[in-house]
């Protein structure tokens, strides 16, 4: 059978992900939404800190995503397919029985210690159930640029996610609804995801990948993992803090607030996912790619920056209007986490930059801040504030530090803005 050649201009596959991700978004957001209004502030923060737990566990698996993304945009479809194939049979093999191993010590930890929350923590592993699948699948679709199939994939992502947690709550299943309907998306969004590469897969002849295309895919694994878990701490860890620092009607108040600020993720999620096949297949034919560096990060700080001002006038209307008058007081930190967010999906864009030119220092410079941003959480946490403040210079100091870092083996932010200007005055 005869694949479909890859393709898209920039800018509708651009437009296309931006609505899957928004859709995926909006789902997420009326979740939280209604399960802050349904559980109130003390149990909707022990869900967001559980959800935001599972989150870090999940975001190191995306480097599936990438990194298989990555080596299918620079092969014939054929081969990256027989690649995919592989991975994902893989992945079915493997993930029933780590979930046995965690639910295994879950249950060992609740019975030595009466305070583990055993129920909700093995909901929580349901959720993980497809933790392998989802990224392989998306990353297939972003290597093709299926950027179509793609969007519908991560809108069913999110847009079921209210709609399981209503059912549930219906049954009176409490925090149990939030983490079950979490889990029951999570694998519909798989399901979904696998019927849309299912030609790919039928598509395979038998047999092993090319071993040159696992090890291509194989060597950028580890810093990925690095790399993406490192955001994935960056961008939770402060929900997590709170939880544990501060009252929990305060520490659910920053959740929520953590919610809505989270929303300028969208604007740097949606251009790494359009350009890193595109960078990729540039740097593998010897074409420059410092200005797209250069108009990722700064469509992602321009955008973040209004929604900051946005935040900082609109934000007591915005935590009442979603989350209701119990929440009105998350209006005081809004904008400040707003900015925060913005920073490190800054550093988002700078990752998967480089990692589409074979470029890991990056990766290393924000294990060096996840790490300096648990340090500097486990000393300053005795106000939302403080901890803001934490994620904030964190952030900036990475930024700071990409160029003296990483400016011998990839793109720098430097170089890329002068590479714009160079364009755009042409």
């Amino acid at each position: 059978m005869r694949m479909r050649p890859r393709g898209g201009h920039a800018v509708g596959s651009g437009l296309q992900v931006a609505v899957g991700l928004g859709l995926w978004n909006l789902g997420n957001y009326a979740f939280f939404l209604i399960a802050g209004r349904v559980l109130g502030p003390a149990d909707y923060g022990l869900v967001a800190a559980i959800l935001s737990g599972v989150l870090v566990i999940q975001t190191p698996f995306t480097s599936l995503q990438t990194a298989l993304a990555r080596v299918v945009s620079s092969t014939p479809p054929a081969r990256g397919a027989a690649l995919y194939r592989a991975a994902l049979r893989t992945a079915l093999r493997w993930t029933p029985a780590g979930a046995a191993v965690a639910a295994l010590a879950v249950i060992a930890a609740g019975a030595v210690r009466d305070d583990v929350p055993v129920g909700p923590l093995l909901a929580a592993i349901v959720v993980l159930l497809p933790v392998a699948v989802f990224p392989l699948v998306l990353g297939q679709l972003q290597g093709e640029r299926r950027f179509g199939r793609y969007a519908l994939t991560m809108a069913a992502f999110g847009l079921p996610r209210p709609v399981m947690l209503l059912a549930l709550v219906g049954g009176g299943l409490g925090i149990y609804a939030a983490l079950l309907g979490t889990a029951a998306t999570t694998i519909l969004a798989a399901v979904v995801g696998v019927l849309f590469t299912a030609d790919r897969l039928r598509a395979t002849a038998a047999g092993p990948p090319d071993p040159a295309l696992v090890r291509a895919m194989g060597a950028s694994l580890l810093p990925l993992l690095v790399g993406v878990t490192a955001v994935a701490v960056m961008s939770n860890l402060d929900v997590i803090a709170a939880k544990l620092a501060l009252d929990p009607v305060d520490a659910g108040l920053f959740a929520s607030a953590a919610v809505l600020a989270k929303t300028v993720f969208l604007v740097p999620q949606a251009i790494t996912i359009v350009l890193l096949p595109r960078v990729a297949h540039r740097h593998a034919t010897g074409l420059p790619t410092e200005a797209l560096l250069a108009v990722s990060l700064g469509a992602t700080l321009v955008l973040g920056g209004l929604c900051t001002l946005a935040a900082l006038v609109l934000a007591d209307p915005i935590m009442t209007i979603t989350f209701g008058e119990e929440f009105a007081d998350g209006a005081s930190i809004l904008p400040e986490l707003t900015g925060a967010m913005t920073l490190i999906g800054a550093a988002l864009t700078l990752l998967y930059h480089q990692v589409a030119l074979g470029s890991y220092r990056v990766a290393w410079l924000l294990a060096g801040a996840a790490g300096a941003l648990a340090v500097g959480l486990a000393l300053v946490h005795d106000t939302a504030g403080h901890i803001i403040a934490v994620d904030a210079v964190v952030a900036t100091a990475a930024l700071l530090a990409h160029d003296p870092v990483c400016g011998r083996s990839g793109d720098t932010i430097v170089g890329g803005t002068r590479a714009l200007l160079r364009t755009r005055a042409a």
